[in-house]
Order: structure tokens, then sequence, then C-alpha cells
């Protein structure tokens, strides 16, 4: 029987197969990269083990023919104390081997774990995100608090009502999303994850890793001469707001 994955997207059991079937579709794509790394590391390591055992094997095979060979043809046996230089040196070059054969699976893996652990690290924030709320809110203009800077007539006096987006992510590329006021209506949009970014639209949302904790950091943007520091936090409300307003 084939093997089975497990899927982090909808939590069952696959085949290989049945993954490779719908790489191309986006709710599987990430679970076909997922599993096709798993496989091709343990190949490679496989791989490895049986060169290794090659090596040993041909070694061993090597040495014991040419102490078969030193074996005189007379039939008295002048010692039966064990030759301990050979001995010594048969150890030495399985040693060897099996060093160098170590080496090359340790220098092996690095290139592939790294390309493992970006793909990971965006199945990751997706898992993370994925059926979640958030509001994406302007919290500085040039260093200052938005709410002073409107006031002081520093910053456009429509900033906060235009500046908050009210996100909810249903899929693994699909976001719906409304700004304040009951006249905004939802609509759709696509989003992607980088290696360090979650892109949503103009906005690029730096992320990082904690276990299996995502955490939004702040982020700048410039827009008519003004710099703006924003903010990307949870908002359990999210899909009840986006839900109670018209479509686009």
């Amino acid at each position: 029987m084939a093997k089975k994955y497990l899927s982090q997207h909808s939590r069952t059991r696959h085949t290989y197969q049945f993954f490779k079937e719908r790489r191309n579709d986006p709710k599987w794509h990430d679970d076909y990269l997922r599993i096709r790394s798993l496989r091709l590391r343990l190949f490679l390591i496989q791989g490895m083990v049986v060169i290794l055992l090659a090596i040993i094997g041909g070694a061993f095979l090597k040495q014991h023919t040419a102490n078969q060979s030193q074996v005189p043809s007379s039939t008295t046996i002048t010692s039966t104390k064990p030759h301990k230089t050979k001995k010594s040196s048969i150890g030495e070059k399985i040693k060897k081997n099996m060093r160098a054969t170590q080496h090359t699976i340790t220098k092996s893996i690095p290139s592939n774990h790294r390309q493992t652990k970006k793909s990971d690290n965006k199945t990751i924030v997706r898992n993370f995100i994925l059926h979640q709320g958030y509001q994406i809110e302007p919290k500085l203009v040039d260093n200052e608090p938005i709410d002073k800077a409107m006031a002081d007539g520093k910053a456009p006096q429509n900033a906060v009502h235009d500046g908050v987006v009210t996100v909810y992510f249903a899929d693994s590329s699909t976001v719906m999303e409304t700004l304040l006021g009951s006249d905004n209506p939802k609509f759709e949009s696509r989003y992607y994850i980088t290696e360090n970014k979650l892109v949503l639209g103009k906005h690029r949302i730096p992320y990082k890793i904690n276990g299996t904790q995502v955490l939004f950091k702040k982020w700048l943007e410039n827009f008519d001469g003004h710099e703006y520091t924003y903010e990307f936090k949870s908002y359990p409300g999210a899909k009840q707001l986006i839900d109670s307003k018209p479509k686009q």
C-alpha cells in the first residue's frame, strides 16, 4: 500500500500521487511542495546509506581477498595469533570511508533544508492567518500619533477613515476586505506570502516566526509626502463585519 502523508490543509492523509495531481490547486499546492521535499530528503539519506554500505563492503571484501592470497600453501601453521597491523589497517580504512561519506551527507542536506525551510515558513504563516480576521491601521504620521497629526492639521482628516482596512483570510489565496463606514462595500482580492513578508495589495507586512506563532511587525509607507507607520493586528470580529457589508 502506498505511503500516505498528512495534509496541513484538510488534516487528512493522502498518497503522494493524490497531492501531485492537485499541485496546481492553491488549496493543495503548499502540501505538495512540503511532501515532495520530505520525499527528496528521504531519498537522499537512503542513497547515502546505500553508498556508505557499499564502500564498507567493498573495503572489507578487498582486504579479505588480500588476506586469502597471502595464506601459505603449506599445511604447517606457524602462528595462530591475529595480525594486528592488518586489522588496524582495515579499521582505519573503514573509519576513513565512513567519515568521508558522513561529510558528503552533511554537506548535501543544508541546501535542500534551506529551500524546505522557506516553504515551511510560508505554510506556517498561511495556516496561522487562515480563517482569521485582522485590521491594517495607520498609527503614526511622520513619527507623530495620527490623531494628534489630524487635530493639528498635519495629516488629512480622513487618514484613519480611509486608512483602516479590515480583512478576513477566506482561503489559501483569497482575502475579503472592507473599509470603515457602513457605506463602504466588501470586496475580494488576492494575497501572497514571501520568505519574510505578507503582501496585501500595496501593503507589504513584515513578519517573524517564533515556533508556531507568527509576529507581524510595524512597517512604513510614504503617501502624499508623509511617512505613515502601519500596524497589522488581530480582529476577531472581522468576518462578521465584512459579511454585513454589501458586495462591491
